[in-house]
């Protein structure tokens, strides 16, 4: 007998968020980063210094929101190409919009 299982390659993605404010850079403790990629929405929440982690997000520039604490920033991501396992995209910053 054979048994055939669905085998798909995963790719890590992770990289830390930098609010720009008033007051100058802080991380968004605890909030939560959504990209819009290939038409789908994923999200991911925030560790304590704006750490994130997604998987298999297609190369190329998506769509991206912050949210934290009643703030939100938006910006464009870009992932590049590559083969490897994992991605470092490393710190990404974005100016906040006043709570409201």
């Amino acid at each position: 007998a054979v048994v055939l299982f669905p085998v798909r390659r995963i790719q890590r993605a992770t990289g830390t968020v930098v609010l720009l404010t008033a007051a100058g850079e802080e991380p968004p403790s605890f909030g939560e980063i959504t990209i819009v990629a290939a038409g789908e929405r994923m999200t991911s929440p925030l560790g304590n210094a704006g750490e994130f982690y997604f998987e298999n997000l297609p190369e190329g520039r998506h769509e991206a929101s912050v949210t934290h604490e009643g703030r939100s920033c938006a910006f464009i991501l870009t992932v590049p190409q590559s083969a490897e396992a994992a991605i470092t995209l490393g710190t990404l910053r974005c100016t906040v919009s006043q709570p409201r």
